[in-house]
């Protein structure tokens, strides 16, 4: 049985290994050969909702940023081999709506009337991926992420007189307030499909997501341009 595993696990090696010859013959044949290319892509995201309070925790309402957002994002690929390219990119990933809600809060005992306020989840991804082409049009890759989640958030502060009676409230929008300590390393994959317009323009069709050290965080379906240099 173990001989037979074996011989599977060879047989099946070389036969990636002929695949990808022939991948890379065709690619090579019918794209020219750039060593530089630059990707700019603009799609929507699925992002999990806050379960972080984002306003001050002694105030008693809460909310949670939507599910989908908007994803913007700019790439730089080094081209490796004829098939296979580094990738380094940077994604802005942003879920967010504007509050106007009054209500009364049983901690200060009073009456607060949020107007307008844009209370938002950002996610930033600094991404080094490792990318290969399956066929002419299709590619796929996978590599590591370093990822920012940041989001809006409320302070409320009372100012108390002499006798110790809160006298008037401060009010503190925050717009870039980190509500998280695990802003590390995550992992991400994904595949594309490219329609080449000539040897130096290409458009195409990317999802992709990402996987944290906490557990799934987003995933995303962008449109890009590529530009060959």
């Amino acid at each position: 049985m173990k001989k037979i595993k074996l011989s599977f696990f060879f047989i099946s090696l070389l036969s990636c290994h002929l695949w990808a010859q022939d991948v890379s013959k065709e690619y090579q044949h019918n794209t020219k050969q750039n060593i530089l290319n630059i990707s700019f892509s603009q799609g929507i995201a699925y992002g999990m909702p806050s379960n972080w309070r984002p306003i001050d925790p002694n105030m008693s309402i809460q909310f949670d940023s939507p599910k989908i957002g908007t994803q913007f994002g700019v790439s730089i690929g080094i081209r490796l081999t004829d098939i296979n390219y580094l990738n380094i990119s940077y994604a802005n990933q942003y879920n967010g709506k504007k509050f106007s809600e009054k209500y009364y809060d049983q901690y200060y005992k009073t009456w607060f009337h949020l107007n307008n306020f844009d209370f938002y989840q950002r996610r930033q991804f600094l991404s080094l991926k490792y990318i290969t082409k399956l066929t002419t049009n299709i590619e796929f890759g996978a590599g590591f992420s370093y990822m920012f989640v940041r989001s809006s958030r409320v302070y409320i502060t009372p100012s108390f007189n002499q006798n110790g009676d809160i006298v008037n409230y401060n009010i503190a929008l925050y717009g870039r307030q980190s509500l998280r300590s695990d802003d590390a390393m995550s992992i991400t994959a994904m595949v594309g499909y490219i329609y080449p317009i000539n040897d130096y323009v290409e458009l195409g069709l990317k999802m992709g997501g990402h996987l944290a050290i906490v557990g799934f965080e987003s995933v995303y379906l962008t449109p890009f341009l590529r530009v060959n240099l």
